[in-house]
């Protein structure tokens, strides 16, 4: 059993914000403690909806990296996470971004995985998940 954070993130814009708020603190943490420096940018994908896809993305051009997460409301009191590596851009006419989308009900467990995973995608170019 989990205990939810900004469950109810799509209630309002306010609580919306609150949720889009967490993820950006996660990320500042992870940057910081990954010595990412200024190469990292965020917000990278446009948020017109506030609907959670995305509440966070950031995206290193000089890498070809980026992270998008996808927030949505709890289903049930389980973890709820899930994760795929994806490309965005065409080829040939755009650069193609490679991209690790995490898309999960956010509670403290949810956090922490997605913090591995991204530390592992932004450190080494790659996930590596840990079991748990």
């Amino acid at each position: 059993m989990v205990t939810h954070i900004h469950s109810d993130f799509m209630s309002d814009a306010s609580r919306h914000r609150c949720a889009e708020k967490y993820w950006e603190a996660l990320w500042n943490r992870l940057a910081e403690n990954a010595q990412l420096g200024a190469g990292w940018r965020h917000p990278w994908l446009a948020k017109p909806f506030h609907d959670g896809n995305p509440v966070f993305s950031a995206v290193c051009e000089s890498t070809a990296q980026a992270v998008q997460i996808i927030q949505h409301q709890p289903t049930s009191n389980e973890l709820e996470l899930t994760w795929w590596l994806d490309e965005f851009g065409e080829p040939g006419l755009d650069p193609v971004i490679r991209q690790l989308v995490i898309s999960c009900a956010l509670s403290g467990e949810a956090a922490a995985q997605a913090y591995e995973l991204m530390w592992s995608w932004v450190t080494k170019g790659k996930v590596e998940p840990t079991s748990g």
